[in-house]
């Protein structure tokens, strides 16, 4: 694979790594400029997820027919229109439709994304990093372009997130994609999947975790605002922590896991998630740190369905993956949404937070057996 091809598939999941994680930062924007109430606020996340869950099962049939380099220039073009309609026609209505195109384009992308990278360990980290360093960058790059005396500044960050959509999608159509296989899932593999009842609980504790991650990533800026009292550009600078939290979290855990038992260190994740979430109010700024603890979390519970599956039901397995995870990102952002609505704080978060517990409790059981 040449290094052009590698950097441009780079700066494409990049670009999409901040479109994705920037739905907290639209959200407090949309209570702070159009005056809407949480629950609605919350919406954007649905329609973020719902499109990634149902593009995502049936991308197997439609990638095959179309190809990989025509699915990525009508997915990168869509896009490329949400960002335009954002910054010449900022709008909480526009804000859905941007949300719905990236979505629908990311399905694709990370699909072929991985495909075209195949098996290459070295590239799919990579691109793992890539991603992080994007989540990053929204909560750096909207703060940068605010201004003082106008409100609708920030969207300048669209136009220049167009711009390198265009200049990605000249890349796509340059270069050559062959022999590549689209890994498909049937309807029959699905029904066969969820009738194993350690993959339902799987599914239930991908969904509750992926509920209380993107709860609180999604109403971080408007916490910080609400409860810290801090002005538009620090709330929003002060979240990047939790992805940097979420980020370390991730590098640290491959250390104590050479001595640790997996289950015990989800215990161990669980319990300090808890201290944080108990104690939210007197940490403060330090909250974010919340995001050493749930970084194991994701991973260790991959692993662990991964060891316990056939090689050939894992394609079936990474489609209930991204279902589930994608209906617990809008979960979380409703559920906090509600919360919000009658008093800013995280303390609803506890209630996954113990059913998640007992999930991992009853999944361990069934793994043993």
């Amino acid at each position: 694979m040449s290094r052009t091809m590698t950097l441009l598939f780079y700066l494409l999941y990049f670009v999409f790594a901040l479109l994705l994680n920037s739905v907290g930062i639209l959200i407090y924007k949309s209570l702070e400029l159009y005056k809407i109430s949480e629950w609605e606020a919350s919406s954007l996340e649905a329609y973020k997820d719902i499109p990634i869950a149902i593009v995502s099962f049936g991308a197997g049939i439609f990638l095959s027919r179309l190809g990989y380099r025509l699915s990525l220039i009508l997915s990168v073009t869509l896009v490329s229109l949400g960002c335009l309609g954002m910054y010449f026609f900022p709008s909480f209505q526009m804000s859905k439709f941007l949300f719905a195109t990236v979505g629908i384009s990311f399905a694709v992308v990370k699909i072929c994304i991985y495909a075209i990278f195949g098996k290459s360990k070295r590239h799919l980290s990579s691109i793992e990093s890539v991603f992080m360093l994007g989540i990053a960058a929204a909560y750096i790059g909207f703060p940068f372009f605010e201004k003082a005396l106008d409100p609708f500044a920030w969207t300048r960050i669209y136009l220049i997130l167009a711009v390198l959509l265009f200049l990605i999608l000249v890349g796509i159509t340059q270069i050559e994609l062959k022999n590549l296989t689209t890994p498909t899932t049937s309807l029959k593999k699905v029904k066969m999947a969820l009738s194993q009842s350690s993959l339902w609980l799987f599914a239930i504790c991908i969904f509750l975790y992926v509920m209380m991650e993107q709860g609180i990533m999604t109403w971080l800026p408007t916490y910080n605002e609400r409860v810290l009292h801090l002005n538009s550009h620090m709330a929003i600078h002060l979240a990047l922590l939790l992805s940097l939290a979420l980020a370390l979290g991730r590098y640290l855990v491959a250390y104590p896991l050479q001595k640790i038992p997996s289950v015990l260190m989800l215990y161990l994740s669980v319990i300090g998630c808890a201290v944080m979430l108990f104690f939210s109010k007197q940490t403060a700024y330090a909250f974010p740190l919340i995001g050493i603890f749930l970084a194991p979390i994701y991973p260790l519970l991959n692993n662990g369905i991964l060891k316990n599956t056939s090689e050939s039901d894992q394609a079936t397995l990474a489609s209930l993956l991204v279902f589930f995870s994608a209906l617990g990102g809008t979960g979380g952002a409703r559920l906090v949404g509600y919360a919000f609505s009658e008093k800013p704080g995280f303390d609803i978060i506890l209630i996954p937070l113990i059913a998640f517990a007992m999930g991992i409790f009853l999944l361990h059981r069934k793994w043993k057996k």
